[in-house]
């Protein structure tokens, strides 16, 4: 157990030195959180869920599950492009990495995002419906 956590934590480790090295890493991960944070911050405090029909609400949950599923894979798409600039001697470039993970890549990986948004989607489900049972059998208990 205490290897599982030393190799860990040795990773969390050389991720940094390989912030420090090469600050542009970073990019892809907080654009991640700019789309990620507010997204889930409407969906929590904002979004009038009681003003949609189910069939609304679903499709908006897929929507949004959708977007952040695409977000997320893009993100790992410009980073694999910008190890490629590493490892082939170039100096890592946002911009370049960027247009090339969309160009060259985003098309090929829509069929598995949208796959993994489906999973993601069905399970997001399911833990609604598992946890409403428990609310309720909780609730039921207690009267």
């Amino acid at each position: 157990m205490f290897e599982a956590i030393d190799d860990g934590l040795h990773m969390i480790g050389h991720a940094f030195s390989v912030f420090r090295r090469y600050p542009v890493f970073i990019l892809p991960l907080l654009g991640c959180w700019c789309v990620y944070a507010p997204l889930i911050l409407y969906f929590k405090y904002g979004a009038q869920w009681d003003r949609l029909s189910t069939a609304s609400a679903l499709w908006l949950v897929f929507a949004a599950i959708f977007v952040l599923s695409s977000v997320f894979a893009f993100s790992g798409l410009v980073v694999l492009e910008l190890i490629q600039h590493v490892e082939s001697g170039e100096r890592p470039r946002i911009r370049r990495a960027t247009f090339d993970a969309l160009r060259h890549n985003f098309v090929k990986a829509l069929p598995i995002i949208v796959v993994w948004a489906a999973l993601w989607f069905f399970l997001t489900i399911l833990s609604a419906v598992v946890s409403k049972r428990r609310r309720d059998e909780i609730g039921r208990a207690h009267v």
